[in-house]
C-alpha cells in the first residue's frame, strides 16, 4: 500500500460517529459487538484514512504489519489459488470489520489480499499501535481470540470436507482405472 495513495480523512471526534465506532465486526465471524468504550480507545491508537476503489490495503505475501478497521465502504478479500489466479473470496461492507490482524500475531506474510471495492474510510494502525491497543484493552484481546478461534474452527471444517471430497475423487479414479484395465 502506498502512503501517497492514501489521503488523511476528515477528523471527527469519536462521539460524532457512534453508529460506526460502537460496532466492531471481527472479519472471521461477521458478528457485530457493541464496544463503544473499546472503539473510543481504538481511535486514540489509529488514524483515519480514505482509500479509493481499486486500491489495495493488504497484499498477499507481503510482510507489512498494518491492521485496518473498515469504518465505511466495501472491501474484497482476495486469495491466489494453486495456479496463481486471484479469486474473490468474499466482500465485506460492515463498518467495524477488523482486517490484517493475523499477520501481526503470527509475524508472517499476509495470507490474502484486501482491495477496496467501494471508496472506504478506514482506521489504520501500525503493528505496534495495534498490539498496544490489544495489550491495554483486555476486552478487545478476548474478542480477537474468539475471532481467531473461529477462523481455526472454520479452517478445520473445510479441511475435513476437502479430505472427504478428495477421498471420494480418488475412489472414483481408482474405479475408472480398474474398469479400463478389465476391458
Amino acid at each position: 500500500m502506498s502512503q501517497a495513495k492514501a489521503s488523511v480523512a476528515f477528523q471527527e471526534p469519536a462521539e460524532a460517529m457512534p453508529h460506526i465506532i460502537d460496532k466492531i465486526t471481527l472479519s472471521s465471524t461477521g458478528k457485530k459487538i457493541v464496544i463503544s468504550k473499546i472503539a473510543q480507545l481504538l481511535f486514540s491508537y489509529g488514524s483515519k484514512k480514505t482509500f479509493c476503489k481499486g486500491q489495495y490495503i493488504i497484499r498477499e505475501g507481503h510482510n507489512d504489519k498494518a491492521v485496518f478497521i473498515l469504518l465505511s465502504g466495501e472491501v474484497e478479500i482476495l486469495k491466489k489459488d494453486k495456479h496463481d489466479n486471484i479469486r474473490v473470496v468474499t466482500k465485506l461492507c460492515d463498518g467495524g470489520t477488523i482486517l490484517g490482524e493475523m499477520s501481526i500475531f503470527l509475524d508472517e506474510p499476509r495470507t490474502s489480499s484486501v482491495r477496496i471495492s467501494e471508496d472506504a474510510l478506514v482506521l489504520v494502525f501500525t503493528g505496534e499501535s495495534f498490539l498496544a491497543a490489544v495489550i491495554n484493552t483486555p476486552e478487545l484481546a478476548m474478542r480477537i481470540l474468539k475471532s481467531l478461534s473461529n477462523k481455526l474452527k472454520s479452517t478445520n471444517e473445510r479441511l475435513i470436507q476437502n479430505s472427504a471430497c478428495e477421498a471420494s475423487e480418488k475412489q472414483a479414479d481408482k474405479s475408472i482405472i480398474e474398469e479400463t484395465a478389465e476391458e
